[in-house]
């Protein structure tokens, strides 16, 4: 009978019938030793999985200024050995990311990367629009004044964090 063993169990593991698995990269010896002490030794080398695919979720944006959105990255295969990314952004002063974390800045479009150790790169596309008014209030509804008195109106712009505050007044008798 044969009796086989490993040097190191965390990088590999070997049966009964010699049959090797790898656990993790790196490098161990496979020993065989027969019922009268002979002996053959097996270097094992374990490579590390590599990642082939990178996908961002989700893989197109839409955000307003001033925004946070955090991205999921999925790596494949599943049993990739490192998983670890570095996230960047084509365009940072429109929108920046760090660890996943979308933070948007400006109105524009930019791409965020993630990129893995053996350079497979993942892509999001994310356009920043503006903050529109949903509502505009003004101070009164209706009001009565004397020729030639003035009243100054007042108005509010709702959201209250819309892009452009500005609001122009127009009247249907400029006479």
């Amino acid at each position: 009978a044969l009796t086989w063993s490993v040097g190191n169990n965390q990088i590999a593991m070997v049966n009964s019938l010699g049959k090797i698995t790898g656990l993790s990269a790196g490098t161990t010896v496979i020993t065989c030793i027969s019922s009268n002490n002979i002996q053959a030794s097996v270097i094992v080398t374990v490579k590390p999985m590599l990642a082939i695919q990178v996908d961002i979720l989700p893989s197109n944006l839409a955000l307003h200024i001033n925004e946070t959105h955090q991205l999921e990255v999925s790596i494949l295969p599943i049993k990739t050995t490192d998983k670890s990314v570095t996230w960047s952004s084509s365009d940072p002063s429109i929108a920046s990311v760090s660890q996943g974390l979308i933070t948007t800045k400006a109105i524009g479009q930019t791409t965020i990367y993630a990129i893995t150790n053996n350079n497979v790169v993942g892509e999001c596309i994310v356009n920043v629009t503006p903050i529109e008014a949903s509502e505009i209030s003004i101070s009164v509804s209706n009001i009565e004044i004397m020729v030639s008195e003035t009243h100054q109106l007042s108005a509010q712009i709702f959201p209250n964090n819309v892009t452009n505050p500005t609001i122009q007044w127009y009247s249907s008798n400029t006479s």
